[in-house]
């Protein structure tokens, strides 16, 4: 708990909080930090939620990174998608890996957002519990 008594912790089935405010991943395959979560503008709740879970364990992070490879493939698909039609089945496979009912979807949300997939190809990045399109 906080001084004034409120929650510390992030509880990721809260509708009414979005990750996405508080946490930040490295998305940048040759960073070293790949895979890292960290908070998003120093978000207190966001430092004591990955410290006190362990959402920078090792483990989470080689899951982010079959995460990658599965990103990176689709992302690959939609560049070179060999017509309109089979880049917009792409593109909805994509988004749908965006939705917040799936595993990892901040950080695929982050991939997204750093890949201009939004302004680049129209792909829609939902905002915080967003389970359906």
């Amino acid at each position: 708990m906080d001084e004034q008594g409120n929650p510390l912790l992030l509880n990721p089935t809260d509708t009414y909080i979005d990750p996405e405010d508080h946490f930040d991943f490295t998305v940048d395959f040759e960073d070293v930090n790949f895979g890292r979560i960290y908070p998003r503008d120093n978000s207190v709740r966001a430092r004591a939620t990955i410290e006190t879970i362990g959402l920078d364990r090792i483990a989470l992070r080689r899951e982010r990174t079959r995460d990658f490879i599965r990103l990176l493939d689709a992302y690959i698909h939609i560049r070179h998608a060999p017509d309109e039609t089979t880049r917009k089945q792409k593109i909805e496979a994509f988004e749908n890996m965006l939705l917040a009912n799936n595993e990892h979807a901040a950080f695929a949300r982050a991939f997204a957002r750093k890949k201009s997939l939004d302004r680049d190809f129209g792909v829609r990045i939902p905002e915080g519990a967003e389970t359906s399109r």
